[in-house]
């Protein structure tokens, strides 16, 4: 290499960035583009998106950008860690494989290596450490993904796209807006599992969480084929794995008591002919038998995971959230779901006349609008709602039990 090697060297990654920069602005990526400490973290994708080949092989990759001064190891639950600092940057970088060994970057420019007792490389272990250490965690994987977990989502680059999904926690407040009977943590946990676990494994399942009493004595089930199992529970993440191996060999239903605890398997969902008249089918059977089902059953939620990824949570007969990945385009990325700022004001219930659902509804109301009312479409039964205000938003079916 020349003397003047490096500098030109230095000039390429320089220009490279810079593009990425770029093209993650175009693409409305949500990555806090503007922050002081995002050069770093610009790096760190750079990086991971072009290492160096050894031997035709481009290795795996793994590094944690703080924006604080550093990563709050003293939360971190990996019971393993070590930390060297003052290495050169280009041999730490061969020291991280993303999965047990990260690269640590924080905002003063020190720069150090962090290794664990375990592998982390999977999205669900990902957003753990994320949510652990508060920094990015950047990785490239075996295939070749790289992958970003941050404070509002996973962020993922297939060599052709940037691809966003937000965090399974970011959905627990619409749903808990409209059942506040559900227990925060069981919530949490049943999120985590679908989402960054189940989906994110291309596991398809369907999860049934009763809000009260034994959930086998739900009267729309069929139990004829279902197993019992020593309890396994959402609440406690040793659990995942095992839910996660046997939801993936195993149709038709999980029941889930309130208190987060699953101890029955294969159950079969039927609904009345009441709900197959005003629930109409969606997204194929699976779907189509949890809508209806929890229409029929107030006292549940239900949970179905596609095996292509997207989570969907069903109440009353309504869509209550989904979590999906979408192409980070400007405008493209989902909004169902979405957590809306609640203004006591303005939110009121409405009974549909079809259905006879309780609708909670936002409504804008002000002095003088001599207009007429609003219609909405029922989430439920897809029947005109007219709502006495200027503007109204329905968001979902208020759970009354």
């Amino acid at each position: 290499m020349t003397a003047t090697e490096p500098d030109r060297v230095a000039r390429i990654h320089a220009r490279r960035v810079a593009r990425l920069r770029e093209q993650l602005l175009d693409e409305d990526v949500p990555l806090p583009l503007d922050a002081p400490q995002a050069q770093v973290l610009l790096e760190e994708l750079d990086y991971a998106s072009h290492p160096p080949v050894h031997e035709d092989r481009a290795p795996r990759y793994g590094s944690l950008v703080s924006f604080g001064a550093r990563p709050h190891w003293s939360d971190l639950s990996v019971p393993t860690r070590l930390e060297s600092a003052g290495t050169d940057l280009a041999l730490l970088r061969k020291l991280a494989d993303g999965r047990a060994s990260f690269v640590v970057r924080t905002a003063d420019g020190t720069a150090g290596l962090v290794c664990f007792d375990q592998s982390l490389e999977y999205e669900a272990s990902a957003v753990r450490l994320r949510r652990e250490t508060g920094a990015f965690v950047v990785q490239r994987t075996r295939d070749g993904l790289v992958r970003a977990c941050g404070p509002d989502g996973v962020i993922t680059w297939d060599s052709v796209q940037w691809s966003f999904k937000p965090l399974a926690e970011h959905h627990a407040a619409p749903i808990r807006r409209l059942a506040p009977q559900v227990d925060p943590d069981v919530l949490e946990g049943l999120l985590e599992l679908s989402v960054h676990w189940l989906g994110a494994g291309r596991v398809g399942a369907t999860l049934v969480l009763a809000l009260a009493g034994d959930p086998r004595a739900l009267p729309h089930l069929e139990l004829a084929s279902a197993v019992s199992v020593a309890p396994l529970h959402v609440t406690r993440r040793e659990h995942f794995p095992a839910l996660l191996s046997v939801l993936g060999q195993m149709d038709r239903a999980a029941l889930v008591a309130a208190d987060g605890g699953i101890s029955t398997l294969g159950a079969g969902l039927q609904w009345s002919e009441r709900s197959s008249v005003l629930v109409a089918p969606t997204n194929g059977t699976r779907h189509t038998s949890a809508r209806r089902f929890s229409f029929d059953e107030p006292s549940s939620l239900v949970i179905v995971v596609s095996e292509d990824g997207p989570t969907t949570v069903y109440s009353d007969g309504a869509t209550t959230t989904v979590v999906r990945t979408d192409a980070c385009r400007v405008g493209d990325i989902a909004t169902v779901g979405t957590p809306a700022i609640p203004d006591p004001a303005g939110e009121t219930d409405v009974v549909c006349a079809v259905c006879r659902k309780v609708l909670l509804v936002d409504a804008v109301h002000f002095d003088g609008w001599a207009g007429g009312p609003d219609e909405q479409r029922c989430p439920v039964c897809d029947s005109v709602v007219v709502i006495d205000a200027y503007r109204a938003a329905i968001r979902g079916v208020r759970k009354a039990l």
